[in-house]
């Protein structure tokens, strides 16, 4: 809890207190009225030693929440820098795809292969990024595994006819658009790292 919180609130009990001095007509209570009056006291002790405990531990939660993100995000950030970087590459490259000839596809297929992996189980960590980030990495990841499936298995066909051609400049187009939409979701990963002063050297 911030200092400037701890003074609100001794404030607030400070002028409750006063008040209910000044306002109570303590000549005329009765062992009945005091009674009531400790009961009330107690209960209002009670419920405000509750909330108390539920904001802290909800603080101490997001806390921890937060804390795991960062841990999360200085992990990956590296791993989506050589994705982006390697699945342009390959975008370009096969854009270049003509019948008759793999190697395009071959190099391909060599660098996605090398590709770091980016466990889905870390992206529930991102969930506190703003902007459904962890959601769209998850969605690229489950489309960067399909591309990887496609040109790897075009890689080892006999023939690169002008189906195959077709579908693996098809492909490049798509990693070219995936990889321009992880550069952003990059930069909203390095945008929260700095926003909580992480730096990756």
């Amino acid at each position: 809890m911030a200092w400037y919180d701890k003074w609100a609130i001794m404030t607030i009990a400070a002028a409750i207190g006063v008040g209910g001095y000044y306002g109570i007509p303590w000549c005329k209570m009765d062992v009945t009225i005091w009674a009531y009056w400790v009961a009330a006291i107690g209960t209002t002790g009670t419920l405000i030693g509750t909330i108390w405990l539920a904001t802290e531990e909800k603080r101490e939660r997001s806390r921890r929440e937060l804390d795991l993100a960062l841990v999360v995000c200085g992990g990956i950030i590296l791993k989506i820098t050589e994705i982006q970087v390697k699945m342009k590459a390959v975008g370009e490259t096969l854009l270049l795809t003509v019948p008759g000839e793999r190697e395009n596809i071959e190099w391909s297929a060599g660098i996605l292969s090398t590709l770091p992996e980016i466990e889905f189980s870390d992206l529930a960590a991102l969930i506190v990024l703003p902007d459904n980030v962890a959601t769209k990495v998850a969605t690229f990841l489950t489309e960067l595994d399909w591309c990887k499936k496609e040109i790897t298995k075009r890689s080892i066909s006999e023939e690169v006819d002008d189906d195959i051609a077709h579908m693996c400049i098809q492909t490049g187009k798509r990693m070219l658009a995936s990889s321009e939409r992880l550069f952003a979701y990059k930069a909203a990963v390095q945008d929260f790292l700095s926003h909580n002063k992480c730096e990756i050297v």
